[in-house]
């Protein structure tokens, strides 16, 4: 299984070294914006899943970003801030020097690409099934899950510690004020993106 997963992932690669050849050769580089990335992980076992699994652990979470733009971005550049797919619209626009319209959630990342440092802004994630969602918010530090089901108990990682997010801390008394206040940090968001399921998130206990 995780032989196939990375040969796909050569596949790919392989691919997209296609596609920038292509430019290349027809005189498109210069002036062609390249953002590859992907909708979500995959398990490969991790945390006893496959697939997307059933749970909001980084290896789902945490897919690649990279943008590529000859005289416009710098090759290597790397940004410690956190990026969501709702950035990607305003990134893109932002560099064809355009405006995105009113009431987008994202943000462009283009001043982060380009050396501005990381202002903290954590990232937000979120499943919704059949039966039931979830919800999660990530910083630096720390990462929240919510669960609208009593089979998935809330989950608390420091990730700074805990980087494989192996030790969930939300029961553990020494954490709960970090869990509140990443709950309502995760309520907030979900007000105002206009999530409707923020009014059946249940507080902590």
């Amino acid at each position: 299984m995780v032989g196939c997963y990375y040969g796909q992932v050569t596949f790919i690669d392989w691919n997209v070294g296609r596609i920038l050849d292509t430019l290349k050769e027809l005189g498109l580089e210069q002036n062609t914006l390249v953002l590859f990335t992907a909708d979500h992980g995959d398990y490969i076992g991790a945390h006893g899943m496959v697939g997307k699994g059933g749970g909001m652990h980084d290896e789902l979470m945490r897919v690649p970003l990279i943008l590529r733009y000859p005289g416009r971005i710098r090759p290597g550049a790397v940004t410690s801030a956190q990026a969501q797919s709702v950035d990607l619209m305003p990134t893109i626009l932002d560099y064809a020097g355009l405006k995105p319209p009113d009431g987008v959630h994202g943000r462009s990342l283009r001043p982060f690409i380009e050396g501005r440092a990381d202002d903290g802004r954590p990232a937000f994630c979120e499943h919704t099934g059949p039966n039931f969602f979830q919800r999660a918010i990530r910083t630096a530090d720390w990462k929240y899950v919510y669960s609208h089901s009593d089979k998935f108990p809330p989950e608390l990682y420091d990730l700074r510690n805990d980087a494989y997010e192996m030790r969930n801390l939300a029961a553990e008394p020494g954490h709960q004020k970090t869990l509140r206040d990443l709950h309502q940090r995760l309520k907030d968001w979900m007000v105002a993106t206009g999530d409707a399921s923020g009014a059946k998130l249940r507080e902590p206990a």
